[in-house]
Order: C-alpha cells, then structure tokens, then sequence
C-alpha cells in the first residue's frame, strides 16, 4: 500500500495557491467590466502583462508548472472572455495580440503509444503569436505553433503548424486561404490576393 502522504503530494501537485485565491476574485468580476482591474490581479499572480493589455473575462491556467514562467502577454493585447492556456510549456503573447472569446492555447500533447494505453508519454513545446496577430472566436492553438506577426485566424480555426506572417489562415487544420495587405503594399497600390 503506497504512502498516504506521498498521495496527498501527488494530489495537490498542480495546486497553485495564489492563483486560487486570485482567481476566485476575478471570476467574481463580471465580464467586460473592471478589465484593468482584473488584469492587475493577473499581474499580483506573478504572470508578464505588458502595459495596455485588458482582459475581458476569467482567463482559465492549467498545467503543473509556475504559471509565473508559462505565460508571457505582451502589451495593448486584449484577452476576450472564456480563454484557456494550458501551461505545459511557454505561450507568449506579442504586443497589440487580439484574442477572441473561448481561444484554447494548448501545449501538452503525447506520443502514441501501444494498444493498451494510446496517449504514451508526455511532451510539451512552447506557443508564440506574433505582434497584432488577430484571432477570432474559438480558435485552437496546438503544441509548438507560432503564427507570424498580422495573421489573422479565422473563428473555429485548429491551428497544428506555423501560420506565416499577414496571412488568413482558417479551417480545420487551418490553412492559409490568403496573403493579407501591408502597409507597404497599399503605398504602392497592391491589392490583398
């Protein structure tokens, strides 16, 4: 019979005090209002928000390591209601991010394993959207994704590989349907393919 104490430690390993009590108040915060308030309280949590950034709505963290160190919000970002980031490994966020309601960002995925058990071990790779990438309600990020400055990902999107820079990219996996306008490209008169 295993040691009842050894138990308990394994059972409250993903237990994050701070971010228990902090996070009781935020939830208790209605949505849409008091976003600068709930954003501090992120802060007070130990996670990097840049200056500017709001938060819309309870931000959900999972994952065993210090949340202190798996997520980085860059600032002016806006964080809509309903997000989950699952801690696995590093999400950053770059600056002016806009992210819509219900985004799972998910970076704990697992090797194939025998017939007796599929999800074999563990792995974890990191996640980075790029500065004013736009991504739109309910959109999946899968493990080791980085999507390019000025993408835009289409609502319900599952994104499994890196979307390029000033690209639209949606479906499910997500693919890029096309190359979007810069700035430099309306200077000179180009339109968006």
């Amino acid at each position: 019979m295993r040691n009842p104490w050894n138990i308990l430690c394994e059972e409250l390993n993903g237990l994050h005090p701070r971010y228990l009590a902090l996070g009781l108040i935020c939830r208790m915060l209605p949505t849409y209002t008091f976003m600068r308030i709930r954003t501090m309280l992120y802060r007070y949590m130990g996670i990097s928000i840049g200056r500017g950034t709001r938060l819309a709505g309870f931000v959900e963290l999972t994952g065993y390591s210090p949340f202190s160190e798996g997520l980085s919000i860059g600032k002016d970002c806006y964080i809509n209601k309903g997000c989950q980031f699952n801690l696995g490994g590093k999400v950053t966020l770059e600056a002016n991010v806009a992210v819509g309601m219900n985004c799972l960002f998910v970076t704990n995925s697992h090797l194939a394993g025998p017939p007796e058990r599929r999800a074999g071990a563990c792995l974890s790779a990191p996640i980075r959207i790029g500065d004013g990438a736009w991504l739109g309600a309910g959109v999946t990020i899968l493990p080791g994704v980085n999507v390019g400055s000025g993408a835009i990902l289409a609502a319900g999107a599952v994104v499994a590989r890196d979307i390029p820079p000033n690209t639209l990219a949606g479906g499910i996996p997500a693919r890029v349907l096309r190359k979007l306008l810069v700035p430099s490209d309306a200077l000179r008169g180009d339109l968006a393919k």
